[in-house]
C-alpha cells in the first residue's frame, strides 16, 4: 500500500472565502451548520479558510485531485522535532540512516499540487 503525504503547502491552496461560506449557509440547514463550523475556525487569512481536511477527503474520493511524486522521507527526531525531510529519489534508492537500512522510495508519495476544478463552483 502506498502512503501519500499531503502537506500544508498544497492544502492551503484550497480556500473558502467569506462569500463562499455565505453561499453554503444559504443552501440548506445543513449548509448553515457547516458554515457556522467553518466560521468558528479561527485560523483565517485574507484569502479565507484553508480546507486542509477537505483536500484529503477529496483526494481519497478522486486521486486525480492532487498531483504526487514518489519520494523518500525522514522524520527528524532531533533538533527538528518532527520536521519531515523529503527527498525525491530514484525508485530503488536505499539510504543509510544511523545503523539501519531502509527504502521508502516508491512507497511514499508527496502531494506537489492540487487541481481545484473538481471542487466545483459554489454559486
Amino acid at each position: 500500500m502506498t502512503t501519500t503525504l499531503i502537506g500544508l503547502d498544497v492544502t492551503r491552496n484550497a480556500r473558502l472565502t467569506a462569500d463562499d461560506v455565505d453561499r453554503i449557509a444559504a443552501k440548506s440547514d445543513s449548509g448553515r451548520i457547516l458554515a457556522e463550523m467553518i466560521r468558528g475556525y479561527k485560523v483565517r487569512t485574507r484569502e479565507g479558510w484553508a480546507m486542509h481536511d477537505a483536500v484529503t477527503v477529496a483526494s481519497l474520493l478522486d486521486p486525480h485531485v492532487i498531483t504526487t511524486a514518489a519520494a523518500s522521507i525522514e522524520v527528524d527526531t532531533t533538533l527538528g522535532r518532527g520536521q519531515t525531510v523529503v527527498e525525491f529519489r530514484m525508485p530503488h534508492h536505499v539510504r543509510i540512516v544511523g545503523k539501519s537500512r531502509y527504502s521508502t522510495a516508491g512507497q511514499i508519495r508527496i502531494a506537489t499540487g492540487i487541481d481545484l476544478h473538481p471542487f466545483g463552483n459554489l454559486s
